[in-house]
């Protein structure tokens, strides 16, 4: 895993990660349900690994709800896409899941995780070099 060392300000990077949101870089199977009202369907996954590139930490996951969340190091939890699911939700945290598997495993596959991560990042990149 890449961990960019920086004093890189979580919320300026939400930002970037939220703007570079579209119907491209969303899960395949929640293409049908993604709009810019609620565009964080479908971006869990590749939005976890931008982060995690700049912040470290693991990969929490609930596997009935196909959802994953940043855990830092020191516990603290994250979850930039936590809003695709109403605030009622209960989202139990069921292990970890590492970035390799993320990335490589045959549902990642199908989902083009990768493809969508790149694209995620290149977009969150370019914001960030104007954000300052």
């Amino acid at each position: 895993m890449l961990k960019i060392t920086s004093s890189m300000d979580i919320r300026k990077l939400e930002r970037a990660i939220k703007k570079s949101w579209d119907i491209k870089t969303c899960h395949p199977d929640s293409v049908k349900d993604w709009s810019k009202d609620n565009s964080a369907i479908g971006q869990c996954g590749v939005s976890v690994l931008i982060i995690q590139d700049y912040f470290g930490g693991k990969i929490a996951f609930n596997r009935n709800l196909h959802h994953v969340w940043n855990v830092f190091d020191n516990g603290s939890e994250y979850d930039i896409s936590r809003k695709q699911f109403p605030k009622s939700k209960l989202i139990e945290k069921e292990g970890f899941i590492s970035r390799e598997e993320m990335l490589e495993n045959e549902l990642a596959l199908k989902a083009h995780v990768k493809e969508r991560y790149e694209l995620l990042k290149s977009r969150v990149e370019k914001l960030l070099i104007n954000f300052n």
